[in-house]
């Protein structure tokens, strides 16, 4: 039986915006926003996942993937 180490990450902030979306609220939209696509992308090509389980009072942001 072979077993798999995950490395975890959690990031959590406070956020007043209760609008539960994952877009910017930046006015300048076609310059930013593209932080959680390039994580998840990212965390993807490790064999990982990402996951937004929360996103109001808190954003909560949950990385996993295998030590390999």
């Amino acid at each position: 039986m072979c077993q798999v180490l995950l490395y975890r990450i959690k990031i959590s902030n406070p956020t007043l915006d209760n609008k539960n979306s994952t877009e910017t609220s930046k006015h300048d939209k076609d310059n930013h926003g593209f932080g959680l696509y390039n994580i998840r992308r990212a965390v993807e090509k490790l064999g990982g996942e990402m996951k937004i389980p929360k996103q109001f009072p808190e954003f909560i942001l949950e990385l996993e993937f295998p030590i390999k």
